[in-house]
């Protein structure tokens, strides 16, 4: 099932509910729901199933991504400041997000349930917190450069 594939990073696994959902449908998705920035090239199933998309993701790229996970589907384009004022208070630059739900509650209970597994059972557990009152989530990753790993959390 997905929740084991996740955990224990069967990569086959990502391919095949890809298979199911579509890679262009899951191309546009990520491309016009979560803001990422795809190439035409990244339209197939090896760079959307297991990341090797042609100009890879920055940090708020997936900060926004799992972001929307974090917030039960609701996706805000992240930004670096929300209000500038000046000494006296006055508003001189506002920035309110806009807010789009992307994702059901339902499925992001889901995704962040099979992250948890990563972290408590997986390939993860290096990335327990010594503070059990801190919930952590993530999937973990190695990079073309094998001395090279990634850990990405929408909750830690």
């Amino acid at each position: 099932n997905i929740k084991t594939g996740v955990r224990r990073s069967i990569n086959t696994i990502a391919v095949q509910t890809l298979q199911a959902l579509g890679v262009e449908n899951s191309y546009y998705f990520a491309k016009e729901k979560l803001g990422l920035n795809l190439a035409s090239a990244d339209m197939d199933l090896s760079p959307l199933a297991m990341g090797g998309l042609t100009y890879g993701l920055t940090t708020i790229e997936m900060a926004g991504g799992y972001g929307a996970i974090a917030n039960g589907g609701i996706y805000q384009e992240p930004v670096f400041y929300t209000k500038v004022t000046d000494r006296t208070g006055t508003i001189i630059l506002e920035n309110t997000p806009i807010k789009t739900t992307v994702f059901k509650e339902t499925t992001c209970y889901l995704i962040t349930s099979a992250l948890k597994d990563v972290i408590s059972k997986g390939a993860g557990f290096a990335y327990t917190l010594s503070n059990p009152e801190i919930e952590v989530a993530g999937e973990t990753g190695v990079s073309r450069i094998s001395s090279s790993t990634a850990f990405s959390s929408p909750s830690a």
